[in-house]
C-alpha cells in the first residue's frame, strides 16, 4: 500500500496512543500497514478518557465499539470515518457527540 507521510504519521500516533494506554496489540496492531486495514475496533475495559484525533485516519473502519471506558470526549475526527456503519458507546461518560454526526451516511 502506498500512503503519504502525513497519513503514516497519523497512524503512528494511533499506535503510540495505544501503547501509552496499554491497549492490546490484538485490538490495535502495531504495524502501520495492518492498522491501515482495520475494519472493526472494539475498545473494552480500557482506562481511556479520550480518543486521538488521528483515529479519523482509519478510513477502512466500519464498526467502532467503545464499552466500559471512562471516555468523556468524543472527537470530531469520527466525521472522517465515511465507511462507519456501526457505532456503539456503552457505559461511557460521553456527554456530547460531534456536531454533524448525522452526515455519516452509513451510520
Amino acid at each position: 500500500m502506498d500512503m503519504d507521510l502525513e497519513h503514516r504519521a497519523k497512524l503512528q500516533s494511533i499506535i503510540d496512543w495505544a501503547i501509552e494506554n496499554e491497549i492490546s496489540e490484538d485490538v490495535i496492531p502495531r504495524d502501520i500497514e495492518a492498522l491501515s486495514q482495520v475494519t472493526e475496533l472494539e475498545l473494552k475495559n480500557y482506562n481511556i478518557s479520550e480518543l486521538p484525533e488521528s483515529l479519523g485516519s482509519l478510513t477502512n473502519l466500519n464498526a467502532l465499539s467503545i464499552i466500559k471506558c471512562p471516555l468523556i470526549n468524543f472527537p470530531a475526527c469520527i466525521l472522517n470515518l465515511k465507511n462507519l456503519y456501526f457505532l456503539s458507546l456503552e457505559e461511557c461518560q460521553i456527554n456530547k457527540l460531534p456536531n454533524q454526526i448525522d452526515k455519516l451516511q452509513h451510520l
